[in-house]
């Protein structure tokens, strides 16, 4: 995660605040002479007060938000569908990261639907509420990562489903929901039929609660249940 900048987009903002983008439809087009520059659809490097509610970003194919070093924003109501699922990371339909230009804390991902590829969170405050998430082939349907900033962030009232059969890019099957930082709540959501755990909990002095997760664990060749639980 360390190495995805949101340095090239398809459209970037760069050091800007309050931000409003709704009620557009974004075509990547799939264009390889973009593929050559761009790494995401929308690109935000160290921006305040962002919101992206009410939009179509399609047939992108390998970022389809990307959020580096963010502060204080919300992404609602919108469609965000991969051209085609790729095993091959980092491909998300929405991550969070961090730079040199500070971290990313406080915000608010709910009520998107996210298509062949997942979401992946890097940041602390953040909640993601609501979601639809189908049909990724790297990684997992929500993602916390492994990083010291990532922490107290709630996953809640989330549909996830059908992480592929198999193994990704880092040898690894696709988990529901992937938690590495500390201090998070997962609560009330619905994960199935992933090749992985329907829930991966690494991170300490978390809540889990009132989740349904059924189905998952399909590829036999990495250990897995319905809720597994590792240390570091």
């Amino acid at each position: 995660i360390g190495t995805i900048s949101a340095g090239n987009a398809f459209l970037l903002f760069i050091s800007k605040n309050s931000i409003s983008i709704s009620n557009i439809s974004f075509d990547y087009n799939n264009s390889p002479s973009l593929d050559a520059t761009a790494v995401s659809c929308l690109g935000f490097l160290d921006c305040d007060n962002i919101v992206i509610e009410n939009c179509r970003i399609y047939n992108f194919t390998k970022l389809g938000i990307i959020l580096n070093s963010c502060n204080f924003f919300k992404i609602e109501n919108n469609t965000i569908e991969k051209t085609t699922p790729d095993f091959q990371g980092t491909n998300e339909c929405i991550l969070t990261t961090e730079s040199g230009f500070g971290i990313t804390s406080n915000g608010i991902i709910n009520k998107n639907y996210c298509n062949n590829a997942g979401t992946l969170i890097q940041g602390s405050h953040i909640t993601i509420s609501n979601n639809k998430i189908t049909n990724w082939r790297y990684g997992a349907g929500i993602g916390i990562a492994q990083t010291s900033t990532s922490f107290n962030n709630t996953i809640i009232g989330n549909f996830i489903s059908s992480g592929y059969t198999g193994l990704d890019s880092d040898v690894l099957t696709c988990k529901g929901i992937e938690c590495w930082g500390a201090y998070n709540r997962i609560i009330g959501n619905t994960i199935a039929n992933s090749s992985g755990p329907g829930l991966f909990l690494i991170g300490q002095h978390s809540v889990v609660d009132s989740n349904i997760i059924f189905n998952n664990g399909l590829y036999t060749s990495e250990v897995s249940g319905g809720i597994t639980l590792g240390h570091v």
